[in-house]
């Protein structure tokens, strides 16, 4: 009985705030541009761009972190607006990501290696067809895999057995106590 009384009393005050809540005018314009907008303002003074620009996103119902975001990506590349402009192809911000990794590293421009992945190849297609897999930063091993290793670890990972036979495995003190 208790519960049913409860719940009456929740659905009752939900039914009296939301009569108070409710407006038959239309709501004001959100997107008011014209407004003082502390946070658009900041990232236009620090990123060096205009808070109309930041506000035009904004109205298109991007938030502000979203816009921030774009901001700090296209720092050092892109255009800023690009980013978004792919944002408002679908494309979501890891892919973003990853296509301008991969632009830094190979020079090619950040859209063609998005529309690469669009076309459909995969990441580590697209990364092998530029050259960034098989390859260390100091351009050693560029040659490959060595054909007559036998597959498995390199040599120099994992322990290894120090007793005096051949045999693999642990040591003999290693694991449970009889």
């Amino acid at each position: 009985m208790k519960r049913i009384a409860i719940a009456l009393v929740t659905v009752l005050c939900l039914v009296v705030v939301g009569v108070a809540y409710a407006d038959d005018d239309v709501p004001p314009d959100v997107c008011d541009t014209s407004a003082a907008q502390p946070v658009a303002e900041r990232l236009a003074e620090r990123y060096e761009v205009t808070s109309d620009a930041i506000l035009e996103w904004f109205c298109k119902g991007y938030g502000m972190g979203e816009i921030r975001l774009a901001l700090i990506l296209g720092k050092d590349g892109p255009d800023w607006q690009d980013l978004l402009n792919a944002k408002v192809d679908g494309v979501g911000w890891g892919e973003i990501r990853i296509a301008l990794w991969v632009a830094r590293a190979t020079g090619e421009d950040w859209d063609v290696i998005l529309r690469q992945r669009q076309e459909g190849l995969g990441w580590g297609e697209i990364r092998r067809g530029a050259g960034l897999i098989g390859r260390s930063p100091t351009g050693e091993g560029d040659e490959g895999p060595d054909p007559d290793r036998e597959p498995g670890p390199p040599d120099y990972a994992g322990p290894k057995w120090r007793g005096g036979d051949d045999r693999p495995g642990p040591p003999p003190h290693a694991g449970p106590k009889p």
